[in-house]
């Protein structure tokens, strides 16, 4: 399989596998599964706007910076159970739509996607 082909794959993969995460987290488990669920959502999330970043999908990178401002493992947001169960389902279809919306470039592998540096001038519009 060519290593392009390859990074969608994974980057595929990933985002199911967030997905399964998400939905799984619907039940009752011990606190340490949603700390963990906040770091697998957020890198996957950050992911997500690295490649919309690249292909200039301002929309996506709104979203995916919404989710990842939502699951952030170090400044936790405490709300209610039942809050979070919405936010578990909402954020599943999210990673499961971004799939399809926000797909790599076949030029983009994940070794270049994890080299990218963010520029913030570039995520807020503002020039030097």
């Amino acid at each position: 399989m060519e290593s392009k082909n390859k990074s969608y794959l994974i980057t595929i993969l990933i985002r199911l596998i967030g997905c399964g995460l998400l939905v799984w987290a619907l039940g009752y488990h011990p606190y340490a599964y949603y700390i963990m669920l906040r770091w697998v959502v957020s890198v996957i999330n950050v992911l997500v706007l690295i490649i919309a970043i690249k292909q200039n999908k301002k929309l996506w990178m709104i979203i995916s910076g919404i989710f990842i401002i939502v699951f952030n493992p170090i400044f936790s947001i405490h709300i209610s159970r039942e809050t979070w169960h919405i936010i578990h389902v909402v954020a599943a279809f999210e990673l499961f739509v971004s799939i399809f919306f926000v797909r790599p470039i076949p030029k983009i592998s994940v070794k270049e996607i994890m080299n990218t540096r963010l520029n913030i001038d570039e995520l807020t519009g503002l020039k030097k």
